[in-house]
């Protein structure tokens, strides 16, 4: 039986630019999925051909390239001209976005804060803002199976992370959800 290798992207022992996936003739790490993993990039490639995905996917590539100046000369070096949020809020308002949703970590309590401030962000160029903890619903560890000595907080109560509950608050205006 074929052992199966990790697809670890994050540790890829390539610079960018000589990586594959950026260039074609590139090359790949142990475990690389432009390599590894044909069948699923052929079937994610037949996903963007399908509206509304394909035009999602277009206006992400058109709002990435201008995004960086001086594209035209070569040899190419990156040099962003706006911040990511920025990329964000112009690329909802090319889809007509309306009502955006930001999910954050409790954990990580600096970008919680932040989550305070983006969230304004976001309202004041006009969108409404839906935000979500990933401690939504305070649904205790126990419930999953986690042991007393398992947990950060032993003695106390400890709410699990709940990103499915999160997505669904997050995306609760579509009725589909509220079933």
């Amino acid at each position: 039986m074929k052992k199966k290798i990790k697809t670890q992207c994050a540790e890829c022992s390539f610079p960018p630019f000589e990586r594959i996936c950026i260039t074609p003739g590139g090359k790949a790490s142990k475990g690389c999925p432009t390599i590894g993993k044909k069948t699923l990039v052929k079937r994610a490639k037949k996903e963007y051909q399908a509206n509304p995905t394909a035009e999602f996917a277009r206006q992400a590539s058109i709002q990435e390239g201008e995004c960086y100046s001086e594209r035209e000369k070569r040899p190419y070096v990156l040099h962003p001209i706006k911040p990511r949020f920025l990329e964000i809020i112009e690329f909802a308002q090319k889809m007509g976005y309306n009502h955006l949703g930001l999910l954050f970590c409790i954990g990580l309590a600096k970008e919680a804060e932040e989550a305070a401030i983006v969230s304004q962000l976001f309202t004041n160029h006009g969108f409404k803002v839906t935000s979500v903890v990933c401690k939504a619903g305070g649904v205790p560890k126990e419930e999953i199976g986690i042991k007393e000595e398992e947990k950060i907080f032993i003695g106390g109560h400890e709410s699990m992370c709940n990103p499915i509950a999160a997505f669904y608050t997050a995306n609760s205006y579509y009725s589909w959800l509220n079933k």
